[in-house]
């Protein structure tokens, strides 16, 4: 007996010192008694007899049917007698635990039959297992979701360079390989590039899955062997932890092909642009929406002899006249705040030195949303114009100063004077006529009422002396 209580006693000190509970249950009363540990876990109270059910409320209800039938099969004459299983209880605080259990019921033969009498169920707290599992499957999920789900082109390698997650958009430029996971890395380098190009690669991917030194290849454009097709890639890697704990590499890259025709595409219009505006005759200009030039055209540096960087921002400024500066500056400037187009002439500097007039008209530009984005505008010269222009509004004074010392001079010497328009049919009398002919000086000024007042038997003679003189050939005077 001494023997059995020592064992017994050891038994207890060995479940104490570790993490497992154990509760005895009498089926035959239905009640149920845990040791400390176990108490501890159920929330009952040691040392005391439970009902059963009072263990089963504890079971999460998610759970509960699982269990219940486990018990039920243990409990069954023909089956195992035993389980094993994990589960969750809730405690009194609604925290949620879980726990690994293992039962084990015993038997008696009554009446020829067997018939369970006890059982004895060891459970272990297994919260701290069970989160770091989840933890472990949502930190892959998020890996994976991340990886795979993803448009652009990522793809990892593990530690034996063998493809684990690809995205979304890594798996269009990998689409004859399938499946692409469990691939070998190196196999599709060499069918879709050159030998040497593609064991280039390789290499970079085993130096920073050794090293941890990431890696940025710079951009690219190569014949795939596949395909036969020209692409342009740039790409970059850096090691990375997968959720197994093991280093895999990580791939970045982005398919530039098609960004780098519509680069060349830019390229080819930008050209064809600047040779257009260098051989315009005007010069042409751009500015931003801060009304800095941004652009200038070759004439402009070709005239002025400024050159195009001197002439951005408002250097172009200083190749207008000082008399001019301050009236093209509000002008011009007032028009851009206003965002309104404007025309507007001053003189500017020519190469050699001399000034010239020119015109400069500029109209705002607007992006397809409405959105305001500077002006656009050109430079002609106009000099030769305005000196036409100046020389005939010179002599038009001078016309005018004539034809005011002509009346004068007829109204001095008492001569009357009439004109005649043959475009607009318009006459125009002088006061002094009016008077000679004895009208009224508000009277209607009229080819045929001059001629009525001729006398008949002169009349035919000025009016054949008058239609000479407007014939093209005819007499200047009669």
């Amino acid at each position: 007996m001494s023997e059995l209580t020592t064992t017994e006693q050891q038994l207890r000190l060995a479940l104490s010192m570790s993490s497992m509970g154990v509760i005895h249950i009498d089926y035959e009363t239905g009640l149920a008694s845990a040791d400390q540990q176990a108490a501890r876990l159920f929330e009952l109270p040691p040392g005391q007899q439970v009902d059963r059910q009072t263990v089963h409320a504890k079971f999460h209800p998610e759970d509960a049917p699982a269990i219940n039938r486990h018990v039920a099969e243990s409990l069954d004459p023909n089956g195992a007698g035993e389980f094993s299983m994990e589960h969750r209880i809730i405690r009194q605080n609604g925290e949620v635990r879980w726990l690994s259990i293992r039962k084990k019921v015993v038997f008696e033969e009554r009446d020829g039959k067997q018939t369970p009498v006890s059982s004895l169920l060891a459970a272990v707290d297994i919260t701290h297992k069970k989160n770091a599992e989840d933890s472990l499957k949502r930190s892959q999920e998020t890996f994976e979701n991340l990886v795979q789900n993803s448009p652009f082109g990522i793809y990892v390698v593990d530690d034996t360079l063998t493809m684990r997650y690809v995205s979304k958009g890594a798996r269009e430029v990998f689409s004859q390989f399938k499946p692409i996971e469990g691939h070998d890395f190196e196999e599709i380098m060499f069918t879709l590039w050159r030998e040497d190009f593609a064991a280039e690669i390789v290499e970079h991917f085993k130096h920073t899955l050794k090293t941890g030194e990431p890696y940025q290849a710079p951009a690219f454009v190569e014949n795939r062997n596949d395909t036969d097709q020209v692409e342009s890639y740039e790409w970059e890697i850096e090691r990375t932890t997968l959720p197994n704990g093991q280093f895999g590499v990580v791939c970045y890259f982005y398919d530039a092909t098609e960004h780098e025709q519509v680069a060349e595409s830019i390229r080819r219009r930008e050209q064809y642009f600047r040779e257009m505006t260098d051989a315009a005759p005007a010069m042409l200009w751009v500015t931003d929406t801060d009304h800095s030039c941004t652009f200038l055209s070759r004439g402009w540096q070709d005239y002025t002899g400024q050159s195009q960087v001197e002439g951005t921002g408002i250097g172009w400024l200083e190749m207008v006249h000082p008399d001019d500066r301050d009236d093209a500056r509000r002008v011009i400037f007032s028009a851009l705040n206003q965002r309104k187009p404007f025309e507007h002439d001053f003189r500017l500097q020519n190469a050699d030195g001399s000034y010239r007039w020119a015109i400069d008209a500029g109209r705002p530009k607007f992006g397809s949303k409405g959105d305001f984005e500077g002006y656009i505008g050109s430079v002609i010269d106009v000099h030769d114009r305005h000196l036409a222009e100046e020389s005939l509004r010179q002599r038009a004074s001078d016309i005018e100063a004539s034809e005011s010392r002509l009346r004068l001079a007829a109204e001095t010497t008492g001569f009357g004077t009439y004109d005649i328009t043959t475009t607009d049919s318009q006459d125009i009398w002088s006061a002094e006529l009016f008077r000679i002919l004895g009208l009224p000086p508000d009277g209607i000024a009229d080819e045929n009422r001059y001629e009525m007042l001729v006398h008949p038997e002169d009349r035919d003679q000025f009016r054949e002396a008058l239609q000479q003189s407007m014939a093209a050939d005819g007499p200047d005077r009669h």
